[in-house]
């Protein structure tokens, strides 16, 4: 899979492991949907979320303990 042309500034597992949350520099960030069942490691990962909400880099995020809100700090 593909994460964009722009380069990475963060990067983190949801606290179950289900979704992958990837910020690229310009204030975007990418939630993929990881692989489930038994055969886990040769699945590819799915784009669920594609969004833009800055306007400067994203330099860190965090998940909520239940996995269903994500908080992002960037320099803007």
């Amino acid at each position: 899979f593909k994460f964009g042309e722009a380069g990475l500034t963060a990067v983190s597992f949801s606290p179950k492991g289900d979704f992958l949350a990837v910020a690229m520099a310009g204030g975007k960030f990418r939630i993929w949907r990881t692989p489930s069942g038994e055969q886990r490691e040769f699945a590819p990962l799915v784009l669920d979320k594609s969004i833009a909400g800055h306007v400067d880099d994203i330099v860190s995020f965090d998940w909520s303990r239940n996995g269903r809100f994500l908080v992002t700090a960037s320099l803007d």
